[in-house]
């Protein structure tokens, strides 16, 4: 099976990449600014890399342009970022970015999977979307619309909610990785999870 992951070059990306190469799957990962992580990750697993930037439309463009050829079964839109700040200290630039990133940034990826007719699309949400946090508002409320918008389209989306994962986001601490790595393969290959529903970790 073909699978492509945004994000793939750190934290639960990264794992869930391994996981596919070690179970024989064919992978591409993205990254947006870690060149060399996402290189290192490739090496250990013949992936292909792909420079992506959800935030930026010609990137997305660029980026289906690519999936078009390699003509993946899955998509693990797994990219995202978080500010662990309480509302009063957000500026309005966290919020652009948070928002940007992990809401508009992961519909428009969900998008070109269904432009594609990707078999599956795995979107990536967070326990934090039904579990608010005073120190994560605005990204409680980037990922509970992620966790909507799976159940509003049904077929070819499912989301997964890890909790909190050992990654640079959580300065590592919470679960490991490679065990929401573990659950996400489990969905790709359709033993775990129903359309339009979510699996929680």
């Amino acid at each position: 099976m073909r699978v492509a992951i945004t994000g793939g070059s750190h934290g639960i990306g990264k794992a869930t990449a391994i996981a596919f190469g070690k179970n024989g799957d064919e992978v591409c990962i993205t990254y947006r600014s870690d060149k060399k992580a996402a290189l290192e990750v490739a090496e250990k697993i013949g992936a292909k890399v792909v420079r992506h930037d959800v935030t930026d439309n010609s990137s997305i463009e660029e980026f289906k342009t690519v999936l078009a050829e390699w003509k993946p079964e899955v998509i693990v839109n797994n990219a995202g970022v978080v500010r662990w700040k309480i509302f009063s200290e957000h500026s309005f630039a966290d919020i652009e970015n948070i928002l940007r990133t992990n809401t508009e940034g992961a519909i428009k990826i969900a998008k070109v999977g269904v432009d594609l007719k990707i078999h599956r699309v795995i979107n990536i949400v967070s326990g934090s979307a039904k579990n608010p946090s005073e120190k994560l508002p605005v990204y409680c409320a980037s990922k509970a619309a992620m966790r909507m918008f799976t159940m509003a389209v049904g077929e070819p989306m499912i989301c997964v909610n890890p909790g909190m994962t050992k990654t640079r986001m959580t300065d590592y601490e919470g679960d490991e990785p490679e065990d929401v790595a573990a659950v996400i393969l489990e969905v790709a290959h359709g033993r775990k999870g129903e359309f339009g529903g979510e699996v929680d970790l």
